[in-house]
Parts: C-alpha cells; structure tokens; sequence
C-alpha cells in the first residue's frame, strides 16, 4: 500500500521507515516504487535498522543511481553484508555513488563491512565528496558514543574527516565508548586527522567518566594506536583539545598510557588535555615519565 503510494506522489521530498522491519522484500518494494515515479522529488530516505540485507542493498543502489533528487540516504545499523559473509551489494552501492549526481550525505556505519570494501566506499565518496557516516556538511559536532565502531567503520568516518566539503565546519568528535576500535581503526582515523583544518576537539573519554572502572567502556587501544594519534597530532594544526577523562581505560596498560603522554608531549608541543574525574592519573603518568628523566614535570596548578 505504502509503496503505491510513493509511486504516484509527486510532492514527496524526504521518507524515514527507520527502525522498522522492511528487510529486502519491503526496501525493494519502496526503491521500485521511487524508480517507477519519474517525477519523484524525494531527497531524504531512512531506512536505518531494518534489517536488510545484501538482496536489499542491490534494490536500493539500483534506485540510488537513477534518483537525481536523492541527497541523502541512512542505511545503517542493517546487515548489507550479511554479517559480513556477502559484499556484493556493497559494491552496487559504491557504484551506484558514483553515478548518482546529487548525493551529498550516507550514513552506511554498522553494516559489518570489511577493509577492502570500505576503502572501496571512501575512494568513491573522496572524489564525489559524499560523507559516509551521515554528517551533513554544516554540522560542528559529531557524537558517535558507544556505536560500536570497528576498523572498517573508521575507514568510512576516516574519508569524511579527510574532506573539507564533507566536514569543513566539524569542530568536535566524540568516539567515546567504541572499544572495538583497536589500533587499525585509530590507525585509520589518525591519518584523516593530520588532514582536518577544523577539528578543535577530540573526546576519547570513557562513556561514564565518574563510574567504577569495572563499570567503564573506553575507546582501547594499544601502542600502534596510541602511536599513529600521537604523531597525528604533531601535523594537526587545528587540534587543541582531547577529552580524556578515564585515561587509564583508554589503554590497556601504564605503559602504553605513558608512551602516548611521552609521544604526545614530545611531538605536539603545547596541546592542552582536558583533565575529568580521573585527571589525576594522567598527570601521574606525566610524572613517572618525569622522574626517569624524559621530559620536564610541572604540576597543574590547584
């Protein structure tokens, strides 16, 4: 019924079925119904958790690349990839993006992709400079706490921050709470922020920064990453600030917590840190360094 509708209105310009139960049967009815309607003045289609899969994901990039009024489209949070058994709609999609003239914003994050199919997804969006993680281009804050990020997402967030028609105006980025990161994500994203002429803020705090640390759920990773952010940040010329609160669950030991203080300070010279609840353990961990002799220790003044 819906989707005989959507085939014959003419004044439509955004639908969201978000967090319904479409699947591929009911995006391919939606996708045939905007196709058939050569009038369509759709620009906006959520379809965020619905539970489609690769046959779904053929359906819509068929209507992608044919709808010249669509901007933007959310498919995320759905198993494009069949958890991550089947790429084959992801590569329609990618083609499809390529063709499409208008589309400016996708949101394709949670979709179990993996690294080849990404980096395939960012090449085309970098020359037609489309945001994969669905930030529109005069937004200034992106939240993506506790979202479950992977290293194959962090390629797709790592092409948007490496655009400045993407994310030109973004001066805050918050990854708080996405564990699952790793060191090639934060190895990812640390590449697109040597590039970023906006970025101001960076939040890699734990997701509840006063809760018990059995409790807390941080951005982990270990020495690569911490090493990757680090001289990240020596390039960076428009970085100030990274919220750090709960650093000691950042990292998964004093070691590495050190390492990226020693690194950090080293090669970003001035950078402030944005002390929380836990600050004291990161001026700690200055302080160690401090005493074996690495780099001159002041305390924060009371």
């Amino acid at each position: 019924m819906i989707a005989s509708l959507i085939g014959v209105n003419n004044a439509l310009t955004a639908l969201d079925f978000s967090f319904n139960d479409l699947k591929d049967e009911g995006v391919s009815a939606v996708c045939e119904a905007i196709k058939r309607n050569k009038e369509t003045k759709l620009a906006s289609l959520n379809v965020k958790e619905n539970g489609i899969g690769p046959m779904g994901a053929n359906a819509v990039a068929a209507m992608v690349a044919v709808t010249g009024a669509l901007t933007s489209i959310n498919l995320s949070n759905n198993h494009l990839t069949n958890f991550g058994g089947d790429m084959t709609g992801i590569k329609e999609l990618a083609a499809a993006l390529g063709v499409n003239g208008a589309l400016t914003v996708t949101n394709l994050l949670g979709n179990q992709l993996d690294a080849e199919s990404a980096k395939m997804l960012a090449e085309v969006a970098k020359q037609k400079g489309i945001s994969l993680c669905g930030i529109q281009r005069d937004q200034t804050t992106a939240d993506f706490r506790g979202k479950g990020l992977k290293p194959p997402d962090a390629i797709l967030l790592g092409s948007d921050l490496s655009q400045a028609v993407v994310t030109g105006a973004l001066t805050h980025l918050s990854l708080v709470g996405n564990e699952k990161l790793g060191d090639e994500g934060v190895e990812a994203l640390s590449v697109a922020i040597e590039q970023s002429k906006s970025l101001k803020t960076l939040d890699l705090s734990s997701d509840s920064e006063c809760q018990p640390s059995s409790k807390r759920v941080s951005t982990m990773f270990g020495p690569k990453g911490a090493t990757a952010l680090a001289k990240a940040l020596a390039i960076n010329s428009s970085l100030t600030q990274i919220e750090y609160a709960g650093s000691m669950q950042l990292f998964r030991h004093l070691l590495i917590t050190c390492a990226f203080w020693f690194l950090c300070l080293q090669v970003a010279g001035q950078l402030p840190w944005s002390q929380g609840c836990h600050g004291v353990r990161g001026r700690l961990a200055r302080q160690q360094l401090s005493q074996e002799g690495m780099f001159p220790y002041q305390p924060t003044p009371a």
